[in-house]
């Protein structure tokens, strides 16, 4: 947090429950932070509920310095392109993000689109990773356990 410095709106896409959404609020109290749901869920509703800021798009949402992205790119048949989506949508300067890909599990898929080819999920996280510094992002060293999440700054 030190190191991200001052923020001023944080998206959490696909926020769940929206727990982790509240607590970056109490880390950012000044930012706005919003957390991306599908609207109609029992996970909207509970995020309602507990007071966390939903959009059901990040179209609604202008900008974001922070995107906090926890086991989301592996729920997208096609991550990289929903990532250039976020990027172009949020301009975001920073990401946190935590994804499974090549795990088993509710939501996630075994394969991923990429380049108009079907990739195997398990060694996606490589291409997604070089994908993003494509786009201009460095990954930060952090002391966090297995770089989990990982921490990217827009660095060009």
């Amino acid at each position: 947090v030190d190191y991200i410095g001052e923020i001023r709106s944080v998206v959490d896409v696909g926020c769940g429950i929206g727990y982790s959404t509240l607590a970056i609020k109490e880390i950012f109290p000044m930012a706005n932070v919003y957390g991306t749901n599908i609207d109609g869920t029992k996970q909207w509703d509970l995020c309602k509920k507990l007071g966390v800021e939903l959009r059901a798009d990040i179209e609604e949402i202008s900008q974001a310095d922070l995107v906090v992205a926890f086991e989301y790119f592996e729920h997208f048949q096609d991550p990289v392109e929903h990532l250039k989506q976020i990027v172009e949508t949020l301009q975001p300067k920073y990401f946190l993000i935590a994804s499974s890909f090549g795990t088993t599990s509710i939501g996630h898929f075994i394969s991923q689109k990429y380049n108009n080819k079907i990739v195997v999920s398990k060694g996606f996280g490589r291409i997604f990773n070089r994908e993003l510094r494509k786009m201009g992002y460095t990954q930060q060293p952090t002391n966090i356990y297995n770089h989990k999440p990982s921490y990217w700054e827009k660095t060009r």
